[in-house]
């Protein structure tokens, strides 16, 4: 492989032709000149009307285990650029020449990508633990969630940097009424996780064609407001197993990837939220939240890209799974998504025991999951049994009342 920042420009091959007057004259032949010897490692000219095939790719691991992945140009957010790694360095290149081919970044002025966020380069981390606890942290500093619940999104994040790597693609499922932090928690993710991709809505045709042309970690904000919600959820759940494909117009087409959706009530779609990893969400007090836009913030996120990358260069062919205590105590579908979780983090066992031990707790939690109108009836009982515990009884129309109160708030 040899690698330029410019394409090789050939030089035109000048072929003479003999003058007229030389048609009845014997024509003199000068032997061949022997061509010269090509240094090894160097690419050859190419003749005039064989300039090498352009060809534009996003990531691309070649015979030899060298990685090429698209970056933002950090001069300029117009371009991109590659970052290429092979034998453990690093190093950035406009164009990268390979059997014949010069390899170029996919142009930012596309329609898809010019929506993504990528990494402006890289930056040396401490370990897989070490770059976990660094999103949690940036979670809390702009959302009210739970630490469990921050490192389950924490790993999640660092899942989409390696998605290559697992058989199922995890799926989380932010859940709350207005104001409960969803829309921020999206925002957040738009700054860390891998190419990310925020929309309110999505056609089927473009959801299979942003696939087609990069693997996004596609956020889906207010999912229950899309028009088509049925479809939108066949969609979503085409997009979960690698390998599977559907066929559109005689075309195969592929959706695997990790998504987000968000929603006021989990969907009515077993098959949907078993896939997810679900975040519940509730409005919140705090005054003392970051707001995604602060620069403080999006500058943790932009160094946190930046180590990710590195991480994801250096672990893209080295990734194990530990055996922990308790894993074999997960259901099938729990067990999928703990495993897409833990194996991008899998040489901290520490990490991968904690996300066990919240695995369970999600898999008896969600089990059953409630309606909203369900979940104020059962909320409103609990209160008025602990504020008389001695009645005993409660009439319906007041249970009815304080219901409706708690549905409106």
């Amino acid at each position: 492989m040899h690698i330029t920042t410019q394409p090789v420009r050939s030089k035109k091959l000048i072929q003479n032709s003999a003058p007229k007057h030389f048609v009845n004259r014997p024509k003199l032949r000068r032997p061949p000149t022997p061509p010269k010897p090509v240094p090894a490692n160097q690419v050859t000219a190419i003749s005039s009307g064989s300039r090498p095939l352009e060809r534009e790719v996003d990531f691309l691991e070649l015979a030899d285990g060298t990685l090429i992945e698209m970056i933002e140009d950090p001069n300029n957010a117009a371009n991109s650029l590659f970052a290429v790694y092979t034998n453990g360095s690093v190093q950035t290149r406009a164009t990268v020449e390979c059997e014949g081919q010069v390899l170029v970044p996919v142009s930012r002025g596309a329609e898809i990508f010019k929506h993504v966020r990528l990494p402006q380069g890289i930056q040396p981390y401490r370990s897989a633990g070490w770059l976990l606890a660094g999103v949690v942290t940036l979670i809390l500093a702009a959302v009210d969630v739970s630490t469990g619940d921050a490192i389950l999104v924490a790993a999640f994040v660092v899942s989409t940097w390696l998605i290559e790597s697992v058989q199922v693609a995890p799926y989380l499922a932010l859940v709350g009424p207005p104001h409960s932090g969803k829309t921020t928690l999206l925002q957040v993710l738009n700054l860390v996780c891998r190419r990310p991709l925020l929309t309110a809505d999505i056609t089927s045709a473009a959801f299979y064609e942003v696939y087609e042309k990069l693997t996004p970690t596609l956020l889906v904000d207010e999912t229950l407001t899309a028009g088509n919600r049925r479809g939108l959820f066949h969609l979503l759940k085409t997009g979960t197993t690698r390998g599977s494909v559907a066929f559109r117009k005689g075309r195969s087409l592929k959706a695997f990837g990790p998504k987000v959706i968000t929603c006021t009530e989990l969907p009515n779609d077993a098959g949907l939220n078993s896939r997810c990893v679900i975040i519940s969400m509730q409005e919140t007090n705090r005054n003392n939240l970051a707001n995604p836009t602060d620069k403080k913030i999006l500058d943790i996120a932009d160094a946190l890209r930046k180590q990710l990358l590195q991480y994801r260069l250096e672990s893209y062919n080295s990734l194990r799974l530990p055996k922990v205590e308790g894993d074999d105590q997960l259901h099938s579908r729990t067990r999928d998504l703990y495993h897409a979780l833990a194996l991008p983090i899998g040489t901290d066992t520490n990490c991968c025991k904690e996300l066990v031990r919240l695995f369970k707790m999600q898999q008896e939690i969600n089990r059953e999951p409630l309606s909203p109108a369900l979940t104020a009836i059962v909320r409103e009982l609990y209160s008025y049994i602990h504020a008389y515990p001695e009645d005993g009884k409660c009439a319906q129309k007041e249970l009815a009342v304080r219901v409706n109160q708690n549905l409106e708030l």
